[in-house]
């Protein structure tokens, strides 16, 4: 894949919103990853610990009640506005099974409150290319695939300090819906494309190998190959210095994981997930400009 402006998507939501920042699910009852059973106004845990793997159900098959998710901060006073959001990121999801094919999916400030414009949506599989979504009336009305779905948005409405997810379908859902993680925050593209020479490998640090008392050698595996990304980009000016310094405080080094493109300029971009391997590293190569170095590995 020819490497362009690569995009990165930190979440803000992951950031601030452990304990009572968990979203809350409205609407619908569900089920979480570990069988516990979800209330109508229950915390929805699986989608805000940066795990995509994880599974919410909302027991919405054949119920025409639209579900939604509250996607409330930890910190009540804190304002979701253009300064720190631009996008909406749904993974690990059946929304197109789910909705049979007639979704409306859209974001509002509050519950009940103004739908937030958006400017573009895709939907696809992580690592292979995706499709772009239909957006009508600010509403997302044909999630092409089960997977992923990146939506972004140029609002700059400041009312709230929380935003509602709507997940509707026009009548009566196919399926239950399942999402495996929900992620929101403010999207950083670099200023140019990396340095050529970005390196590809691949980790097999899953799987290790042991050997017996007899010489006798053999192997466990606790999960696959993870793929690997280096890149490197010089002479950055000091505003995205910045901007590279504020993603790594927003993931905190490696804690978090996030989102990414490295093709940003193609009207069919891929994402992965994953997260730093290291702390970022930063040189000052000549007058306020600068060199940054970075590793990625993949999130399985």
């Amino acid at each position: 894949m020819q490497v362009s402006k690569v995009k990165f998507y930190p979440a803000y939501n992951l950031y601030y919103g452990h304990a009572a920042g968990k979203p809350d699910l409205e609407n619908q009852n569900g089920t979480a990853s570990d069988g516990t059973a979800l209330a109508n106004d229950a915390q929805c845990n699986d989608v805000a610990d940066g795990r995509r793997s994880a599974k919410l159900t909302l027991d919405t098959n054949g119920e025409t009640d639209d579900a939604r998710i509250d996607m409330q901060m930890a910190d009540a006073y804190a304002t979701i506005d253009a300064a720190n959001w631009d996008f909406l990121i749904l993974d690990n999801h059946n929304l197109d099974t789910a909705t049979g094919g007639s979704s409306e999916i859209h974001l509002r400030n509050t519950v009940g409150g103004s739908v937030i414009p958006m400017s573009a949506a895709y939907s696809g599989t992580l690592g292979s290319a995706t499709e772009a979504c239909t957006i009508t009336s600010n509403e997302i009305t044909d999630i092409k695939a089960d997977g992923i779905t990146v939506a972004t948005t140029t609002s700059t409405n400041a009312n709230s300090a929380y935003r509602t997810v709507y997940l509707d379908d026009n009548g009566t859902y196919a399926a239950d819906i399942t999402i495996g993680e929900i992620t929101m925050g403010k999207s950083f593209t670099t200023p140019f494309n990396p340095e050529v020479g970005v390196s590809y490998g691949s980790s097999f640090e899953g799987v290790q190998l042991m050997q017996s008392h007899s010489g006798q050698t053999y192997s466990i595996k606790k999960h696959g190959r993870q793929r690997t990304w280096d890149m490197n980009w010089n002479f950055i000016e000091d505003s995205d210095k910045t901007n590279f310094e504020t993603m790594f405080q927003i993931t905190e080094g490696n804690r978090f994981p996030l989102h990414f493109t490295i093709d940003s300029d193609s009207a069919t971009p891929t994402f992965y997930y994953g997260r730093f391997i290291s702390n970022f590293s930063i040189q000052e190569v000549s007058y306020q400009r600068y060199s940054v170095q970075i590793s990625i590995i993949e999130e399985l």
